[in-house]
């Protein structure tokens, strides 16, 4: 099973912003980090709201913590060794 960070659904650039949205960053904050304009911090949320089929920040947000939380579940869950019984 890959890790949310090896899922390749969203872009580095997204995954950049993603985590500092995750933080409670601004648009503003986010460009100034990044160095980039708020109109392109506006643009990736956009295209990861398209790609993640959410409306809203909020849901693009709960979305990303999703998906970290059921990645963590599944390998913890007996049985964990499954990608080396596939290999075999």
């Amino acid at each position: 099973m890959k890790s949310p960070e090896e899922i390749p659904l969203y872009t580095d650039r997204e995954k950049e912003v993603m985590h500092l949205l995750q933080k409670g960053l601004s648009f503003k904050m986010i460009a100034d980090i990044l160095g980039i304009s708020i109109h392109t911090v506006a643009m990736h949320i956009r295209n990861m709201k398209r790609k993640s089929n959410t409306n809203n920040v909020w849901g693009l947000v709960a979305y990303g913590f999703l998906n970290v939380a059921l990645f963590v579940i599944v390998r913890l869950l007996p049985g964990k060794d499954r990608d080396t019984e596939e290999e075999q």
